[in-house]
């Protein structure tokens, strides 16, 4: 036993074991007040509300377009808004795919969607614009009065690039034609307005991009084929400036003779993608008439 907790008075025990509950009270109490704190400090930054919040599956929406075709705000509460809801509205878009993926928890709130936004045009009597997922855009989701559909897609119709076949499927498989979205979709703006028009030819699996040559009704052409995963993948690395003025260069040094396509005089090559240590390297084959 210890011997001066057994000469204290019983005055001195009782004051020490107050003293010990009034530990143990402002411990618990201290606990508690932490705790509220916290989730007062949880609930009241943006942590909690949905401007914590992850979109992917877009293109040219922004985050603020998704959550307004959501029907929510940057403010919401993570604990007031239903996923099924959110799922429901967007599914309903005309410019998103359907079957997005919605998650809300008290991390977060995450989205995932397939955004639906124009690429090629082709002209036939008028300009028929066309979808990534190879669909038409029709003229009543053109002429659509809300901005987040018409509006939307009236800015952006001038980023489409123009081909010179109809997109459907008996002259190329979706496939195919998701491959070349694929390039272009990697392509930044500059290098999308290098391209004059797009081709294919269906017998070799090529697509065809044809830049102009700065004179009137000359163009070259790099055709890659698209059974090489490669090409897919590294295509759009081919598309620049640099290797274009290459090329013209190449031109004037060889004297290369061009290929006459519907009146027009082409520099031709057949391209080839390799990679080395995660670079991509091209070689250039001379197409010639036949």
């Amino acid at each position: 036993m210890n011997i001066n907790a057994q000469n204290l008075t019983i005055e001195e025990r009782i004051k020490n074991q107050k003293n010990k509950r009034k530990k143990v009270f402002i411990t618990k109490l201290a606990s508690i007040f932490c705790v509220f704190l916290l989730l007062t400090i949880y609930f009241v930054i943006p942590f909690s509300h949905v401007s914590n919040v992850t979109i992917r599956g877009t293109k040219y929406y922004t985050v603020e377009n998704i959550l307004q075709i959501a029907h929510i705000s940057v403010n919401d509460s993570l604990y007031i808004i239903d996923a099924n809801d959110i799922k429901e509205r967007l599914d309903s878009s005309p410019l998103l795919e359907g079957n997005a993926k919605v998650s809300v928890t008290p991390l977060g709130l995450a989205i995932s969607v397939k955004e639906l936004y124009p690429v090629f045009s082709y002209e036939k009597g008028t300009k028929i614009y066309y979808f990534n997922n190879g669909t038409e855009i029709g003229n009543s989701l053109i002429n659509d009065g809300s901005d987040l559909v018409g509006g939307f897609l009236r800015n952006n119709l001038e980023n489409t690039i123009p081909l010179n076949f109809e997109p459907i499927v008996s002259n190329i498989s979706l496939k195919n034609y998701k491959s070349i979205v694929t390039i272009i979709s990697m392509l930044n703006d500059d290098e999308r307005l290098l391209i004059d028009h797009i081709g294919y030819a269906k017998q070799d699996n090529q697509v065809e991009f044809y830049f102009s040559k700065g004179t009137t009704n000359e163009y070259l052409k790099f055709s890659l084929n698209l059974n090489s995963t490669l090409c897919v993948e590294g295509g759009y690395k081919v598309i620049s400036k640099k290797l274009i003025d290459d090329r013209i260069q190449y031109i004037n040094r060889t004297n290369m003779k061009p290929i006459v396509e519907e009146g027009n005089n082409v520099y031709s090559w057949n391209v080839y993608v390799t990679e080395n240590e995660s670079d991509y390297q091209f070689r250039f084959i001379d197409v010639k008439e036949n």
